[in-house]
């Protein structure tokens, strides 16, 4: 599957429905790929399967481009965290008033700082 961003790979990644995923790649920027998949069915055991395609949708964005790959590698040993302000605490850390004391999970965070080392250990 051929997606022009790895927001394109993972919202396709999110349902079975073929007309779904057809109009998800189609789509012309990642945002509108994330809201048509916000309306599709979601594929059994998102909630626990996410994780692992977000990691493979990552490693391969860093390892298939050379130029974000060393850009990763040059973060060093820095603690990588997907700020936000839209209350996601799954994959980042909020910033708000509401959860600025509550640290997200920082799932993507994690995920890239597992690439980065990978890739580190590669060079």
């Amino acid at each position: 599957m051929s997606t022009t961003s790895s927001e394109h790979a993972f919202a396709a990644a999110k349902t079975a429905d073929c007309a779904a995923i057809a109009a998800i790649i189609a789509a012309p920027d990642p945002a509108e790929a994330k809201q048509i998949a916000r309306s599709a069915p979601l594929v059994e055991d998102w909630d626990v399967t996410r994780f692992g395609v977000m990691e493979k949708i990552i490693t391969a964005k860093f390892t298939h481009n050379q130029d974000l790959g060393d850009m990763l590698v040059a973060t060093g040993g820095a603690v990588l965290v997907e700020g936000n302000t839209w209350h996601d605490q799954t994959w980042g850390s909020c910033s708000c008033g509401e959860h600025q004391q509550i640290p997200g999970a920082n799932a993507l965070g994690v995920i890239l700082m597992a690439a980065r080392m990978r890739l580190t250990l590669a060079r």
